[in-house]
């Protein structure tokens, strides 16, 4: 038998070549299984990982009610009292109470507690305040001109709220003033809010706009779900979302 016979070895070039040609088939082979490892289908997504259709109003609501992945459980929604009684000061003047009452009209959207107005004991209490004095208890934000006290927790929800606004106000200011009161009233108790959007509950109306004075479609949707059936007072965040994809607008 004769010696082996060697063969040539490829110049690196053609190594170099061979390598790209192989790379770019298999980059060309888009959604084809070019090896013999059985595709492992993703695992399904738990409950309330879906992407909800709405991912706005989402947003909106988890920021308005103060409810994070945290721990935190819904406390921001009148649980046990309907109708609602709201009291007014007596030295209330009629615009600003006036106000008050279009404001409660406003947010009175399906499924959100009936009003009536009671001479005392209240559950939501109305007070205003000269602007000298109302200046003196909330000196830090020369923008705001009304305050909403709530009391609340994980069993009972809103147990009792104050209002206080400021008065002598010009008239779309006092509007607004009291729609983001009664909306911190029935559960917004954040300042969501969205770049190039104007919204009663931000943290403060744009300083180049008249202020907002009727609440967006967002937040009356944002109302609307928080006092449907689906949701109840000490959710956790991952109940609020899965009530959330429920939920029929």
């Amino acid at each position: 038998m004769g010696p082996a016979r060697r063969h040539p070895t490829p110049p690196r070039f053609l190594l170099s070549l061979s390598a790209l040609l192989l790379l770019g088939i298999l980059a060309g082979c888009e959604g084809t299984n070019l090896f013999e490892d059985p595709v492992t289908e993703p695992p399904p997504e738990a409950p309330g990982d879906e992407e909800p259709e709405d991912p706005d109003l989402l947003r909106y609501i988890e920021e308005g009610t103060l409810i994070g992945r945290d721990g935190d459980r819904l406390r921001f929604r009148w649980e046990t009292h309907d109708p609602l009684r709201i009291h007014y000061w007596n030295d209330t003047p009629q615009g600003e109470r006036a106000a008050v009452d279009r404001a409660l009209e406003a947010i009175a959207v399906d499924g959100m507690p009936a009003t009536f107005t009671v001479d005392t004991d209240g559950d939501i209490v109305v007070r205003t305040l000269p602007p000298e004095e109302y200046r003196e208890v909330d000196p830090t934000r020369p923008w705001s001109h009304s305050r909403t006290f709530v009391t609340a927790n994980e069993s009972e929800g809103i147990t009792e709220v104050e209002i206080w606004i400021s008065r002598e106000l010009d008239q779309p200011t006092l509007e607004r003033a009291a729609l983001h009161a009664i909306g911190h009233a029935f559960g917004i108790m954040g300042h969501p809010s969205f770049p190039g959007d104007r919204y009663v509950m931000a943290a403060r109306p744009e300083e180049d706009d008249a202020p907002p004075v009727t609440f967006a479609p967002l937040e009356r949707d944002a109302f609307r779900f928080l006092y449907s059936p689906e949701v109840q007072v000490g959710m956790t965040p991952d109940e609020l979302r899965e009530a959330f994809a429920r939920w029929t607008p």
